[in-house]
């Protein structure tokens, strides 16, 4: 009897861990994404420059807005502060970029190339100090102990 109740209770440690585990893993996939959808440059129709790929139409910019909000909210809790704060700092910017252009959905490709070069120092070191980070957290993703004590940003 004393031996299955300690056997249960490892097993419901276990089970803790691997939930946490699978959780975190889920959220960083989601930044992972985030990620690609930072770094991907694609040719334009009408100039053939390459431009990162969320500048390529409207609803690119838009929808990384929207997308990257949404995976902040729903996985807060399972991202370190650092990459919280850094996912923030990146909507932020976009946030500001969708604002400080009212007609975004009547632009063309050439106008969001222009507003691409605008931003472009703001914007260009974000995807490799994502990056940094997202390595740094993923080499601590099983950390689990840190992970419980951590503060909620």
């Amino acid at each position: 009897m004393l031996v299955n109740y300690f056997v249960k209770n490892l097993d419901f440690k276990y089970d803790y861990k691997k939930y946490i585990l699978e959780k975190r893993k889920k959220a960083y996939d989601e930044v992972e994404e985030i990620l690609a959808q930072l770094s991907t440059r694609v040719a334009q129709s009408t100039t053939g420059k390459y431009v990162s790929e969320l500048f390529s139409s409207k609803e690119n910019l838009i929808g990384f807005d929207l997308g990257l909000e949404n995976t902040i909210v729903k996985n807060k809790v399972w991202l370190s502060n650092d990459m919280v704060k850094m996912l923030s700092k990146i909507s932020y910017q976009f946030r500001e970029i969708v604002r400080d252009n009212p007609h975004l959905a009547t632009m063309d490709e050439l106008q969001l190339s222009e507003i691409s070069k605008t931003w472009r120092d703001v914007l260009q070191p974000l995807p490799h100090d994502l990056y940094k980070l997202f390595f740094k957290d993923i080499k601590e993703l099983d950390h689990i102990t840190e992970f419980k004590n951590k503060e909620i940003y």
